[in-house]
């Protein structure tokens, strides 16, 4: 059984009209979080991938990923270590936004911080998105956000193909 919303207790991250969150660049120093949490997401979706073998080969993916595209982190404004959420993606001038990955910790869950880090991209209401990993949620998202799913832009040179323009929607 689950409390009703009025009895539960204040949380000020849920509670007030304005989140405290700031968006910045993610520094060095949160690359193992980015990494971690990457990794471990997409694990529990893919369950019936081998582990062991998906981290080993999966993580240089992510490594090609976030060296040709901008990372973003939703965190604390007032604390910048303290990471809510993050967004791994890539804005091209000519083309649709395309977005790695997005992760936001389960407390912070529905409160907005996907759409606060689809902002930074610069991202229109209405405007494609394609997404080179496909989760829980895309299902459910898809027609809401207007997603397709290509995971041809997580092989070696699929970026490249991407900013040239050779993958328009």
């Amino acid at each position: 059984m689950t409390t009703p919303y009025a009895t539960l207790a204040y949380n000020p991250i849920r509670d007030n009209d304005k989140l405290p969150v700031l968006v910045r660049l993610a520094s060095p120093s949160d690359a193992s979080l980015v990494y971690s949490t990457w990794l471990r997401s997409y694990a529990d979706q893919n369950k019936d991938q081998h582990r062991g073998i998906l981290y080993k080969s999966h993580r240089k993916i992510i490594r090609n990923l976030m060296e040709k595209s901008v990372t973003v982190m939703a965190v604390m404004d007032d604390d910048p270590n303290q990471i809510f959420a993050w967004m791994c993606g890539l804005r091209v001038e000519s083309g649709p936004l395309l977005v790695h990955y997005c992760y936001v910790k389960d407390a912070f869950r529905r409160l907005g911080l996907a759409n606060l880090l689809l902002k930074y991209f610069e991202h229109r209401q209405g405007e494609p998105i394609i997404c080179s990993h496909k989760g829980y949620v895309y299902k459910s998202l898809r027609d809401r956000y207007n997603l397709f799913y290509v995971p041809q832009v997580r092989e070696p040179m699929g970026i490249d193909k991407f900013r040239d323009g050779k993958w328009k929607l």
